[in-house]
């Protein structure tokens, strides 16, 4: 059976490494495993521009790497990576065979006061840093501070908050052909099973994944329940690609066969 790609689309101040390491070690010896990064972080190819939306140009760049792809891919995305791969997918849905959404965030604003400053000062934004957690992980306010530095440099961080003041609730204006699957924790303080609730009622081949006992990262806190889960997901859709072109090319067989 051929095994379509899985693109993973990290989520802001994070590297693919520590987003999606679990992830990569368990998928790497079946599929052809491809990190993505949001424009700014480590492994990506765009820098944020102070004339364009950050997510606008996320969307762009993820969009053109769908293109000019050979395969249509599996694509996942965690916390703003999901907001992009979706919006990305509803741009190529033929070059995306499934889409796997895991605490989507529409709007993570924790002290939205401090936020204004720094998107406006990207001096404040260190000062942010050491008073709130954007990714909620609870770290000590020093290791929050050194970690979210090294991902991303000041004046892109506040290029993305100014980014994030701006965005609205999004709502799915499409019901896709592909599978959808959408995780979510429930002790995520960013609100993301509201918004996954909402963006699988909007979708149309989409499943609900809640864990009660996860939070905002359930990759990484429990990799292999998740890992599971998206397997078996994978696998599935792979298995029925593979039939339908099975049947196809058994029909077109057929016809050819009839031919005078």
């Amino acid at each position: 059976m051929q095994r379509s790609p899985l693109i993973f689309v990290s989520d802001w101040f994070r590297s693919p490494d520590d987003e999606w390491h679990h992830q990569l070690n368990h998928f790497q010896a079946q599929y052809e495993c491809l990190p993505w990064s949001l424009p700014g972080h480590a492994g990506a190819t765009e820098t944020p521009r102070s004339g364009q939306p950050v997510f606008d140009q996320a969307i762009a760049a993820l969009t053109t790497s769908l293109v000019t792809r050979e395969r249509p891919v599996h694509l996942v995305g965690h916390g703003l990576g999901a907001l992009v791969a979706l919006r990305a997918a509803s741009h190529c849905m033929d070059r995306v065979r499934s889409l796997v959404l895991i605490s989507p965030v529409e709007r993570p604003i924790r002290g939205r006061w401090l936020m204004r400053l720094a998107a406006r000062a990207s001096w404040f934004v260190p000062l942010y840093l050491f008073l709130f957690d954007p990714l909620v992980e609870g770290l000590p306010a020093f290791v929050r501070l050194i970690r979210r530095s090294r991902a991303l440099k000041r004046s892109d961080a506040a290029l993305y908050f100014r980014s994030v003041l701006a965005l609205s609730p999004y709502r799915p204006p499409f019901g896709p052909g592909i599978p959808v699957y959408v995780i979510t924790g429930d002790r995520n303080p960013l609100g993301s099973t509201s918004v996954a609730e909402s963006w699988n009622e909007c979708l149309e081949r989409s499943q609900l994944i809640r864990y009660a006992h996860l939070g905002h990262d359930p990759h990484r806190e429990e990799p292999e329940l998740v890992n599971r889960a998206l397997g078996e997901f994978f696998y599935a859709i792979d298995r029925e690609s593979e039939s339908s072109f099975a049947r196809m090319r058994a029909w077109l067989k057929n016809l050819i066969g009839r031919r005078p």
